[in-house]
């Protein structure tokens, strides 16, 4: 198998070749391509690429931390080591059977059959859902119906590529599930949102699910205060405890995906809200507001021949860049 890279370079040549210029590929054919793009069978890392205006990949989208500038990559499942739990007192009211942790099951697995699960509206129904196969399908969903673009000034978001309806998983919030840290800073914790650990679901002993350097394409919803998506916990059948992204009204093909962080995130004055909603909670200034804009998300690309190698909704606080 070839590496991301490889695919990307292989598909930038094949598209310059063509006589017709700028090219405008078919939906089928953009789809096919980010198929290619994002095979988990794929040598070496899986990276994130923003879309141009017909939704072909442009380039790797990059993160900015305090510890310089990163490419984060893609986690279709939780991710977990054991390291970060070694040393850790065990929580307070946590139900489970081991501490500390050896294996992600021992902080989210069997959770109780009181939760509801993904696919049911009612708890204590026993059915045979796989995390694993669900996975599979969110990763298929967002190929199929999201794009990743630049916003300008809000740095990358998620545009449904086809009207989606209410009431749709839309994706997995996935990442490294490690220890709170209540007292960081939020620079750290840009990418952060909890999940309960134990079997019994409890706000009061959670873990995080940190997306920074790798996760799922939800790391990139962005914030409004006008939200069309929420973030909810929930059980997958009778093996593990996910946290999903799910719409809560229609969504135009075209439209923005975002959700409500919360009030406490603009709590901080520096925590100025971009959303430009009319009911904007924390709208910037004058100044606040000329920012200069990264790319265009109308922007199309022409591709040219690479000359060198290459209900029990429970309160969640996801924060952004």
């Amino acid at each position: 198998m070839p590496t991301q890279e490889q695919v990307f370079t292989r598909i930038k040549a094949n598209h310059s070749k063509r006589k017709v210029q700028p090219v405008v590929p078919s939906e089928e054919e953009v789809t096919k391509i980010l198929r290619q793009m994002y095979d988990p069978k794929l040598l070496g890392p899986r990276f994130f690429y923003f879309q141009d205006a017909n939704d072909m990949p442009v380039d790797k989208i990059p993160t900015r931390a305090s510890s310089g500038d990163f490419f984060p990559t893609v986690a279709d499942s939780n991710v977990f080591r054991a390291s970060d739990w070694s040393r850790e007192a065990r929580p307070e009211g946590f139900t489970g059977k081991s501490w500390p942790p050896k294996r992600l099951s021992h902080l989210i697995g069997s959770p109780n059959m009181s939760e509801r699960c993904i696919c049911s509206i009612e708890a204590d129904n026993t059915c045979d859902c796989d995390p694993k196969t669900l996975s599979q399908s969110l990763r298929e969903f967002w190929i199929e119906n999201i794009a990743i673009r630049s916003v300008g000034g809000r740095g990358f978001g998620l545009f449904a590529r086809k009207p989606i309806q209410t009431d749709s998983i839309v994706g997995e919030y996935t990442g490294n599930v490690e220890p709170r840290r209540d007292d960081a800073p939020d620079d750290e914790t840009e990418y952060h949102t909890s999940i309960s650990i134990g079997t019994d679901a409890t706000d009061e002993v959670t873990a995080w699910i940190d997306a920074t350097r790798t996760g799922s394409v939800a790391r990139f919803i962005n914030h409004s205060c006008n939200a069309n998506c929420h973030f909810w916990e929930s059980r997958c059948g009778m093996r593990s405890r996910v946290v999903y992204v799910g719409t809560i009204r229609d969504i135009e093909a075209g439209e923005e995906l975002t959700f409500n962080y919360g009030s406490d995130w603009f709590e901080d004055a520096d925590h100025v809200c971009l959303c430009g909603e009319s009911n904007c909670k924390n709208p910037p200034t004058i100044d606040e507001s000329d920012h200069d804009d990264v790319a265009s998300e109308d922007d199309e690309v022409e591709y040219v021949a690479d000359d060198e190698d290459a209900d029990d909704e429970p309160v969640r606080k996801k924060v952004r860049r």
